[in-house]
């Protein structure tokens, strides 16, 4: 069964992986000025009135990315991607995940600048090993009234500087 793509169809980037990998890096650098980006979507106390914005979005034909670290669970990821298509007619969504590279991941909390109230990256690094083990990179993303969605996973680049 082939898909049909209008232009006017909301699109929905979901960029995963661990806590270092580059998520940030990846908004900030590499999706369009005029999408509307969240990062860390579900992790915050309003996770659900961030989700009913973010449908309002797409229904109103908006481009979005969001970034979330909680989305590293097979089965997070695929009861997410069927909620949003089930609340979203002709909805695309693009994933893109980070390789599950622990040590990279690690590496880059320890040096990183961005993120102040983590300083040395302790707290990263914690939930880093905790998720690590369950981290899940598909080949593909598919749910029962769908096509097959391709996943791109991209590789973590060491920032520079000492650990």
């Amino acid at each position: 069964m082939r898909r049909f793509w209008l232009k006017e169809q909301p699109r929905l980037t979901i960029v995963v992986g661990l806590a270092g990998s580059g998520k940030s890096w990846f908004i900030k650098n590499r999706v369009r000025a005029d999408w509307s980006c969240d990062e860390g979507f579900m992790a915050a106390r309003q996770h659900t009135r961030n989700h009913r914005e973010l449908v309002k979005r797409l229904r109103r034909g908006e481009h979005c990315c969001i970034s979330e670290l909680q989305l590293l669970n097979r089965y997070v990821q695929e009861g997410y991607q069927a909620r949003l298509f089930r609340e979203v007619e002709y909805l695309r969504i693009r994933w893109i995940f980070f390789e599950n590279n622990l040590a990279a991941a690690n590496h880059n909390c320890r040096v990183r600048r961005n993120k102040p109230g983590d300083p040395g990256g302790k707290g990263h690094i914690r939930l880093n090993r905790g998720h690590s083990p369950y981290y899940f990179v598909p080949k593909k993303m598919v749910d029962y009234f769908h096509e097959w969605e391709e996943t791109e996973v991209l590789k973590i680049h060491r920032l520079r500087g000492r650990a």
